[in-house]
């Protein structure tokens, strides 16, 4: 069962974490989705328990954490 892309539920598979890439722009790149997201979004996210990363576009590091806090 697949619901709205944007849900990204899908059944019998473990959900993998959405990418979203962080530009020297401090702007947030969701490319499955080909948008930008906001920090409320994935607060939100966060809150709902949504699997992501946030990704610095030129070193790939993780900054998910100093990026939301």
């Amino acid at each position: 069962m697949i619901k709205s892309k944007d849900n990204r539920r899908l059944s019998n598979l473990e959900q993998l974490p959405i990418l979203i890439k962080l530009y020297p722009n401090r702007r947030l790149y969701d490319a499955e989705m080909a948008r930008y997201r906001s920090h409320d979004e994935l607060r939100a996210w966060r809150e709902r328990q949504v699997p992501f990363l946030i990704v610095d576009s030129k070193t790939g590091d993780d900054v998910t954490e100093r990026i939301l806090s």
